[in-house]
């Protein structure tokens, strides 16, 4: 919903054309492909999902993917819920 409504918000300000970038649009793009995994790595923690005493909530908040990621990336993988 959120995304659906910043793009149309940006889509009435800004036209989304098929030509070609200049080179301003460009270093534009690279710095937002650069710079939004960096922010949403930093940002998105796994202890925000056990905001609520229900585990069925906190799994379905935790997005299956997610939960696996932070696990990973935190070594604390365990095998048999995976």
């Amino acid at each position: 919903m959120l995304v659906t409504t910043i793009v149309w918000l940006y889509r009435r300000k800004y036209k989304f054309s098929d030509g070609p970038y200049n080179t301003k649009q460009r270093i534009a793009l690279l710095a937002a492909a650069f710079l939004l995994p960096v922010l949403s790595f930093s940002l998105a923690n796994v202890d925000q999902m056990d905001a609520t005493g229900n585990a069925y909530a906190n799994e379905v908040a935790g997005n299956g993917i997610f939960s696996f990621a932070a696990a990973a990336r935190r070594n604390e993988l365990d095998y048999d819920k995976f």
